[in-house]
C-alpha cells in the first residue's frame, strides 16, 4: 500500500532537485522583499535611479514600473512609479517558515482545567 503523504514529499523533493530549487534559494528572494526599501531605489523625491545604477537586489524588489508624462500648459515632466513586491506578504512567508507563528500560538494557548460538578439539588421523590 502506498502512502500517499510520503508519496507527495518523494515528488516534491524530485521536482526540487530538477529544477535546482532549495528552501535558502526561496527565503533569499523573500528576505530581498522584506528587507528592501524604497529609498534605495531613488535620488531624491521625485527622481528614480537609471536602471544600469541599481544593484541586482534591488532590481528583484520590483514588481511593476510605470512610466508617463505629466503635461501642463507650458511644461512636460515624465513621472516614474514603481510598485515593489509585498513587504509584509514577504514577511509573513518568512515568519511562517521559521516557526515564528508557532511559538506564539504556544505562548497563546489557554490552560484546559477538567472540573467534576456535582449536582447538589436535593431530589424530590
Amino acid at each position: 500500500m502506498i502512502d500517499i503523504s510520503q508519496r507527495i514529499a518523494l515528488l516534491k523533493e524530485k521536482r526540487n532537485k530538477r529544477v535546482e530549487l532549495t528552501s535558502d534559494q526561496v527565503l533569499v528572494e523573500l528576505k530581498r522583499i522584506a528587507f528592501s526599501n524604497i529609498c534605495d531605489l531613488k535620488i531624491d523625491w521625485d527622481k528614480v535611479k537609471d536602471w544600469n545604477d541599481l544593484t541586482d537586489d534591488q532590481k528583484a524588489v520590483i514588481a511593476e514600473i510605470k512610466v508617463t508624462e505629466a503635461k501642463g500648459k507650458d511644461w512636460t515632466k515624465t513621472v516614474t512609479e514603481i510598485k515593489m513586491h509585498d513587504k509584509l506578504k514577504a514577511l509573513e512567508s518568512i515568519a511562517k517558515h521559521i516557526g515564528l507563528y508557532e511559538k506564539d500560538n504556544q505562548q497563546k494557548q489557554v490552560p484546559v482545567i477538567n472540573l467534576n460538578l456535582i449536582d447538589s439539588t436535593p431530589r424530590i421523590g
